[in-house]
């Protein structure tokens, strides 16, 4: 787990997983499961939490940081007339 100090000292070099490793940490203090709420780049550890296998029930983001175009995964189309 990364080191945490008053000053906002991390211990480098930064790494997203070791972010994943403090929130996994956060979640079992807090009971086990938790919803993750994250701005800009915490919005992204908050979808890697999720994704990586915690129990985050739900994530959510405001502003994440993603460049580009999303490839649609679905063939679904909506049925409106």
């Amino acid at each position: 787990m990364a080191e945490i100090v008053a000053s906002g000292v991390f211990t480098p070099p930064y790494a997203v997983g070791r972010e994943v490793e403090d929130i996994a940490a956060l979640i079992q203090i807090a009971g086990g499961a938790a919803y993750a709420y994250g701005m800009s780049s915490g919005g992204v550890l908050a979808l890697e939490a999720a994704r990586s296998g915690l129990p985050v029930k739900k994530p959510a983001m405001y502003e994440p940081p993603f460049v580009g175009a999303v490839k649609a995964t679905s063939t679904r189309h909506s049925s409106r007339g």
